[in-house]
């Protein structure tokens, strides 16, 4: 995992509430596009593994995967990174994934911009829109690359990006915190609802929209461009979305 990138998945995880070890449980279903992403993000495994976690991966099409057996849940929470999956396998499904929350369990989906409708779905229910299929968050001050591509953004992680709550991004002042790497598509949400919480947000001068085609109507612009949202439930079930799987390399 690149060290640019870490201290936010610490965020991330303060936020979900599965990175200290949580009394509600330790299993974890992680749920992957396909089982060789297992070794891409291995760092990032094994350090959740290392702080107690006991975590099982299955292919997001496998048909033996299952939250439950006999009406008890096998697993206290679920990591999604299978953004292109149009159907998930065995006994998973949509409402499946939205009861687990609704029983209060915690859940973490890593999206990009290939996301697909049931990871969509899973979303909106939530609270969290995704932008248009092929859109990326741009911002042409901010970016890395080439003056034609400007798909991934440096975030400097200031006040006026990250959520500037101690328990979520931790007592370093703004000046000390290293920047991250953003290559992802955009979210919007309804701050106003008092359940959504936006914690990584773009600059002004961001927008979300498809660099392959031309600039029709842009979703979300300047910092109603969500990078990173999370979802405090009133049954206290903890659900975060990332707009980026790069997050976790």
């Amino acid at each position: 995992m690149s060290p640019v990138l870490y201290g936010l998945i610490i965020y991330l995880f303060s936020v979900l509430s599965i990175y200290a070890v949580n009394p509600s449980g330790t299993n974890v279903l992680v749920i992957l596009d396909n089982l060789s992403m297992q070794q891409s993000y291995s760092v990032f495994f094994k350090d959740l593994t290392s702080r107690g976690y006991s975590l099982s991966f299955f292919a997001a099409d496998d048909p033996a995967i299952t939250l439950t057996e006999y009406g008890e849940y096998l697993y206290d929470h679920l990591i999604i990174f299978a953004p292109t999956v149009e159907e998930f396998g065995g006994l998973i499904d949509v409402p499946s994934i939205l009861d687990f929350i609704d029983e209060g369990h915690n859940v973490l989906i890593a999206a990009d911009s290939s996301v697909s409708d049931p990871i969509r779905e899973i979303a909106e229910e939530c609270g969290v829109e995704f932008d248009e299929e092929g859109s990326f968050v741009l911002d042409h001050f901010r970016a890395l690359g080439s003056n034609f591509d400007h798909r991934t953004v440096s975030i400097d992680c200031s006040a006026d990006t990250l959520l500037s709550v101690p328990t979520i991004s931790g007592n370093k002042k703004p000046a000390d915190r290293r920047p991250v790497l953003f290559k992802g598509i955009g979210q919007t949400i309804n701050e106003a609802s008092g359940l959504n919480i936006a914690i990584l947000r773009g600059y002004d001068t961001s927008y979300s929209a498809n660099p392959d085609l031309p600039v029709k109507e842009v979703k979300a612009i300047g910092k109603d461009t969500i990078l990173i949202s999370a979802l405090q439930a009133r049954n206290n079930a903890r659900v975060v979305f990332s707009g980026s799987l790069n997050f976790f390399f």
